[in-house]
């Protein structure tokens, strides 16, 4: 876990390691005073070693003095080293001279450090602070630990070092709100006053505790930091032109606030193709042109899940309750608009944004971020789940059925998502997992019946019509697909993913003119291309070779002429299913053509002469044919996708933290120059064995 365990309640066993008798005493004392119990002292680090070995511990406190041996770095490599006590996080107390060390320690897992000043207020104060700070953070310690360092480097006045590392942090925790309080810090001492302003003023209009101390830091008065929404530009989308006369009174005394008004959906559509995401719409529901379910759908097929989303209407059904809730939706008002409860409504927002706490809203977030790859960020939320008090169990097993469905395990996918919706999830979601779950393992019928159920609870959901039409279209009821297809135009002809499922309903059918006319009128064709592949793929795993063979045919007839890096990509995804059922002569008849001239320089073309290589050689050997490069996977595939939408990281640079893990360990590295400091100390190593009871304890 990356949450300190027992700290919020007290139950945490803590270990206070001092050498000098009257600083332990003092600081065993003011551990006890903050509600610890069970506080246990030792008088060296090689005293905490060998109670550790033996014994469990929650929480250690020692001093960081680097001419030890051991001492505190000893004591964290030690702990990183065992899986049983990687957890446990350590606050140390450092003197003027030890600063220089610290970024080593927080490399290793360190928590906190604080001045070593043995007063009682002093050591009060400084406990005190880290009991805030890991409130505040939730009582994740990667978020305040990364505090704490911001705090050593501000020390030294290295408010560059800082932010750098503050923001790289924020790209693995976006929503750690510690980390970016930290981050407006390091603006303002850096001299990057708008910035800092900026972001401390979201902290603000939030009242997120610590802004004041920041802000006293930096500014003579409090009321030079103006309270920031933070939603900028907002798009206000609506035909009466009393809504943005109102919407900019309400917004006067957010001078930062840009609105960008609209009378059409169809004009905001296109400022979005141009502009890219907004920070956050106001919309309409039956606004002209484009109505609000299909711009609404619009923005989250896009990916922008986390942009504010507030309706403005009298208008929205019962019927229309499920979509917008399926959406995320952030609230609903009437006209004429009442400012207190909309700017409320907003601040909640941002709120969630930042630091989720509603339980749909975590639900959906660890959704998209399981999507996105980023499965260490999603473990995090599903703590706060867990530990939710109006999480019921199917909450939690739906949450589960997630993170199977995301690892693969598509059988205890289906299972657990029935166990979450028999046990209070909402249906409509565990719904969605289950029929999502049944399409992987090929059954269906059974996936049908799910995505019809859903239908009949939220008709409006497009992407879940056009889901349903791939089914059919699978099945080979191809006069219901395109029913399906039907249904979901008439609620947005002009939706990509729209245009999308008709061309691959029309290409399941052989109807290749069909799928060629809608092609042309696509934006872009490689989402089509990539499920095309993954279904003849799936297609050769179940041994149905010739439906996959044809599938590939009919989409590369399906192609224009004109598209023709993409049209070799599914020629050479054909000729490589080809060679994997050893069909070479079959394979090499699909390449043999050599490239023309302006097809040369084409990546694609250089794989495909990979390929025609191995295969001739194969074949004039009669040797077995070896396909074991990078050369030889399928292009266009929905790992490509991902890729090129850069949602995974791939470079050595990529930080990944284990669970079980405390601090920073793993997700910072200290520079070449700040690990000098402390590479002759840590030439020797430590004694220590960890003995079974130990081993028992954590378990």
């Amino acid at each position: 876990m990356t949450l300190a365990l027992g700290m919020e309640d007290r139950s945490a066993h803590v270990v206070v390691i001092e050498s000098a008798a009257s600083a332990r005493q003092l600081i065993g004392t003011v551990v006890q005073e903050l509600g610890f119990k069970n506080v246990s002292s030792m008088d060296s680090i090689q005293a905490g070693l060998d109670f550790l070995s033996q014994e469990k511990a929650d929480f250690v406190i020692c001093p960081l003095v680097l001419d030890d041996f051991p001492n505190a770095l000893h004591f964290l490599k030690v702990l990183r080293s065992h899986a049983e006590l990687q957890h446990i996080p350590v606050s140390l107390f450092v003197s003027e001279e030890g600063h220089a060390s610290l970024p080593s320690a927080f490399e290793m897992g360190a928590l906190s450090w604080h001045a070593r000043v043995f007063s009682k207020e002093a050591v009060l104060f400084e406990l005190n602070e880290l009991m805030t700070t890991l409130k505040q953070s939730g009582f994740h310690t990667p978020s305040a630990a990364i505090h704490y360092l911001h705090l050593s480097y501000a020390s030294q006045s290295l408010f560059q070092t800082s932010r750098e590392v503050l923001q790289d942090f924020l790209s693995h925790f976006p929503d750690s709100r510690q980390a970016r309080l930290s981050l407006a810090d390091a603006f303002l001492a850096s001299g990057e006053v708008e910035e800092g302003k900026k972001l401390l003023g979201q902290f603000k209009a939030i009242g997120f505790e610590g802004w004041e101390s920041v802000a006293r830091r930096h500014f003579n008065s409090l009321d030079e930091v103006p309270a920031q929404i933070g939603f900028t530009p907002c798009l206000v989308i609506d035909g009466d032109e009393s809504v943005h006369n109102n919407l900019k009174k309400i917004f006067e005394e957010f001078p930062e606030f840009r609105v960008v008004p609209f009378s059409s959906g169809l004009a905001a559509d296109q400022w979005c193709r141009e502009n890219g995401t907004p920070g956050l719409i106001i919309q309409e529901w039956k606004c002209r042109d484009l109505p609000g379910p299909a711009f609404l759908q619009r923005i989250r097929q896009r990916g922008w899940h986390d942009v504010p989303i507030v309706v403005l209407s009298s208008l929205v059904t019962r019927n229309d309750a499920p979509l917008l809730k399926e959406m995320g939706v952030t609230e609903v008002f009437e006209k004429p608009l009442e400012k207190d409860p909309f700017v409320e409504a907003l601040v909640f927002a941002l709120m969630q944004e930042k630091d989720p706490t509603d339980l749909a809203i975590l639900e959906g977030k660890i959704s998209r971020l399981l999507n996105m790859g980023n499965t260490e960020y999603a473990l995090l939320l599903k703590a706060r789940v867990d530990g939710h008090p109006r999480a019921s169990l199917g909450h939690k097993k739906y949450i589960e059925s997630l993170f199977l469905f995301h690892q693969e395990n598509f059988e205890a996918a289906k299972v657990t998502a029935m166990e979450a919706a028999q046990n209070g999830g909402e249906s409509l979601k565990c719904l969605t997992v289950l029929a999502r779950s049944l399409v992987r393992l090929r059954d269906f019928d059974a996936a049908v019946k799910c995505f019809e159920k859903a239908r009949s609870i939220s008709p409006a959901n497009v992407e879940r019509l056009c889901e349903l039409a791939g089914v059919l279209a699978d099945l080979g009821k191809h006069d219901r697909a395109e029913e399906a297809i039907g249904d979901a135009a008439r609620i947005d002809k002009d939706s990509e993913l729209v245009q999308q499922t008709a061309s691959q309903v029309a290409i399941k059918a052989g109807d290749t003119a069909k799928a060629k006319s809608i092609i042309l009128h696509m934006s872009r064709v490689s989402g089509l291309v990539s499920e095309m592949n993954n279904s003849a793929v799936a297609l050769v795993k179940v041994g149905d070779f010739e439906k996959a063979l044809a599938l590939y045919r009919h989409t590369i007839d399906s192609l224009p002429e004109e598209l023709v890096e993409v049209r070799l990509r599914v020629i050479y995804n054909l000729a490589l299913a080809y060679a994997r059922a050893g069909r070479l002569k079959e394979c090499l008849a699909e390449i043999e053509d050599p490239p023309k001239d302006e097809q040369e320089e084409l990546a694609i073309t250089k794989k495909m002469d990979s390929l025609r290589r191995k295969v001739t050689q194969s074949l004039e050997s009669k040797r077995p044919l070896k396909l074991v490069s990078d050369q030889d996977e399928e292009t266009l595939s929905a790992k490509d996708e991902v890729g090129a939408l850069g949602m995974k990281k791939e470079n050595s640079d990529s930080l990944v933290m284990e669970s079980g893990q405390a601090g920073l360990f793993g997700l910072f590295s200290a520079s070449a120059e700040e690990r000098a400091v402390t590479t002759k100390s840590l030439e020797r190593e430590a004694n220590f064995i960890l003995g079974r009871v130990a081993q028992a304890a954590s378990e």
